[in-house]
């Protein structure tokens, strides 16, 4: 399971909306960061009857507050105050480029109108809740017409997500980019089915029925993410991780990380997380690598399917590094000749490959009868009486 403390969360939605405010290239206008969350309104503002310039009445979003007010009472009111707080932070460090929640007077504004909504969010797991968040903007006759003026963009900043729910948001007919950094592993993308096959076994024999909120032995939209927050257990992950039954099944935890299990959630340093990217793709490094040699290695020794695909977020998925990481090293493979530049591997990268890895240590054996056949007795063979 991937396990992200409060810093990953923090630091992964930081760097990467740094990272995107230096290289925006707006001409002149600016970013607009939203907390994603759940809200009663049926639109993100409220619009009026107003008329234009020729006297026609046009309904137009009003005022100068951002989104409805959230419903409070759920789940996810305290991860989305986390945000709220870094989205504070970030504008304090791009007063200029970034606005916080601002609302359709403020978009329109003649001194540094917006150019993109961001929302922003700890954890993209089946996508529902983003998609939902995405319709309440597209319901606003305002934020259709900025869209098809091609005014406005959308993006989607996430500290993790699940391929499929990176995937589902990005189909949204609003079309938003998605960035996330940590991509998190599911039961249905790993590359090991014998080991997924175990899981769902695990999931359909033990544990309560149904996970938290009535969702689905798999979790929310089937979604078997295999995350952990040190803040929550997100109920995308399968029931088993995150609901207790009342009986005698209990969940991994409740609420926050408790003492004993925090240990697990500290920040690992560059080897250790190169160690476990190669152990998540079954290899086996040379011992002498140094960690940047490592994870040159460890991308390289990616599905070629995955490399073929130019797939970032898979790659990602199944190395359990970085999205930005990955992207980095790949381009630098793609510089230095070791892959092409359509991600397949050279002989250059070939030759790396068998110089710096000792192999792939989840190769099947071979296949051998399960219930071998041992006489009981002797005979003597036809022909020798």
């Amino acid at each position: 399971m991937l396990l992200l403390n409060d810093n990953d969360v923090s630091d992964a939605i930081r760097d990467s909306i740094d990272k995107f405010a230096s290289g925006w290239r707006g001409g002149g206008r600016s970013l607009a960061l939203y907390a994603e969350r759940e809200f009663d309104s049926g639109e993100a503002y409220k619009s009026l009857d107003v008329a234009d310039a020729g006297g026609r009445i046009r309904r137009r979003a009003v005022s100068y507050s951002g989104p409805v007010k959230p419903t409070r009472g759920k789940m996810r009111v305290g991860s989305e105050g986390t945000v709220a707080y870094l989205i504070s932070q970030l504008v304090e460090r791009w007063p200029k480029l970034l606005k916080n929640h601002p609302g359709p007077k403020s978009i329109r504004a003649k001194s540094s109108p917006v150019g993109a909504i961001v929302i922003v969010t700890d954890l993209i797991g089946s996508g529902t809740r983003v998609n939902r968040m995405l319709d309440k903007f597209w319901r606003v006759p305002s934020v259709k017409s900025w869209v098809s003026g091609k005014w406005i963009e959308f993006i989607v900043v996430a500290a993790a997500g699940t391929p499929e729910g990176i995937g589902a948001v990005e189909s949204h007919r609003l079309r938003p980019a998605v960035i996330a950094e940590h991509i998190v592993p599911t039961i249905g993308s790993w590359k090991d089915q014998a080991l997924a096959k175990e899981w769902r076994q695990l999931i359909t024999n033990y544990g309560p029925r149904h996970g938290r909120g009535g969702v689905a032995r798999e979790g929310y939209a089937d979604s078997a993410a295999l995350v952990a927050l040190s803040s929550r257990l997100p109920n995308n992950t399968p029931a088993i991780i995150h609901q207790s039954d009342g009986s005698n099944w209990r969940a991994l935890y409740e609420g926050a990380a408790p003492a004993d299990l925090r240990p697990h959630f500290r920040m690992r340093d560059e080897p250790e997380r190169t160690k476990l990217a190669a152990e998540a793709l079954g290899v086996e490094l040379a011992p002498d690598l140094n960690t940047k040699d490592a994870k040159l290695v460890v991308v390289l020794s990616a599905p070629p399917s995955l490399l073929r695909r130019q797939d970032v977020v898979a790659i990602a998925a199944a190395t359990t590094l970085p999205r930005s990481e990955v992207e980095r090293i790949i381009l630098q493979a793609v510089t230095d000749g070791l892959l092409t530049p359509k991600w397949r591997l050279t002989e250059a990268g070939q030759r790396i490959l068998k110089a710096n890895r000792r192999g792939d240590r989840r190769k099947s054996p071979i296949a051998t009868n399960s219930e071998p056949y041992y006489p009981q007795s002797l005979r003597i063979p036809r022909g020798q009486i």
